[in-house]
C-alpha cells in the first residue's frame, strides 16, 4: 500500500510531461489555422475572390454550393402564382448549372415557364467573381410544381456538387390560427438559418 502511495507523484509527473510533449509536437491542421485566421477577420467568411480560392483549396474543390434557399408559400386558393423563385449562392468556377424537379431535369432554355439568372454577390462595395448568385423563377407556379428541386453545380475541371431545395405550394385552409402558426414556423427557420450562419462564420 505504501509503495502505491509514492508511485501516484511519480506517475502524474509522466502524464504531464507526456501530454505536453503531444501538445508541442502536433500540429494544427491547414484547416484549423483558416480558422483561426477567419476569426481575428470577422464574422464575414470571405472578403475578396483569393479568400475563396483559399477556401476551396482545404477542400480540394473548386465549385462548392454555399446555400440555399426553401419556397414556402403562404395561403394558396388553387390559382396559379406569377412567379416563384429558388435561390442559390455557389462559390467558384461554375460551367454549367443545372436543376432538377423530383429527380427530372428541367430544360430552362426549352420550357419558358423556367428563367435562370446569374448575378456576382455583392458585399461592402466589392462585387465578387467567385461568388454567384443564381435565381431559378418558375412562372404561373401551381401546387404541381411542389417537391423536391436539386441543383447541381458543374466546374470546369467537370467537378460537381448538389444540394436539394424544397418548395411547397398546397392548398389547405387557412384559418387565422394556421396563419400564425405559419408565421411561427417560418421565424423559427429563419432564426434556425441565422444561428446556423453565425456558428459557420464564427468557426
Amino acid at each position: 500500500m505504501h509503495f502505491g502511495r509514492e508511485l501516484v507523484p511519480i506517475l502524474l509527473v509522466f502524464v504531464t510531461f507526456t501530454s505536453a510533449i503531444y501538445i508541442e509536437t502536433k500540429k494544427p491542421s491547414r484547416f484549423q489555422i483558416y480558422k483561426k485566421h477567419l476569426k481575428k477577420r470577422g464574422r464575414q467568411l470571405f472578403k475578396s475572390d483569393p479568400d475563396i480560392d483559399n477556401y476551396l483549396s482545404i477542400y480540394d474543390t473548386d465549385v462548392m454550393i454555399w446555400r440555399c434557399r426553401n419556397a414556402i408559400q403562404p395561403p394558396y386558393d388553387g390559382s396559379p402564382i406569377p412567379v416563384v423563385e429558388l435561390y442559390c449562392e455557389v462559390l467558384g468556377s461554375v460551367a454549367d448549372l443545372q436543376w432538377f424537379h423530383n429527380g427530372k431535369k428541367i430544360h430552362v432554355e426549352r420550357n419558358p415557364r423556367y428563367q435562370l439568372s446569374a448575378v456576382s454577390h455583392y458585399y461592402r462595395h466589392y462585387w465578387f467573381n467567385q461568388w454567384i448568385n443564381f435565381t431559378l423563377k418558375i412562372f404561373n407556379a401551381t401546387n404541381k410544381d411542389s417537391g423536391i428541386y436539386t441543383v447541381k453545380a458543374i466546374s470546369p475541371k467537370k467537378k460537381t456538387q448538389s444540394k436539394t431545395v424544397f418548395m411547397d405550394i398546397s392548398v389547405k385552409q387557412w384559418s387565422l390560427k394556421h396563419h400564425r402558426s405559419h408565421n411561427m414556423i417560418e421565424k423559427i427557420q429563419r432564426y434556425k438559418y441565422y444561428k446556423r450562419m453565425r456558428r459557420r462564420d464564427s468557426q
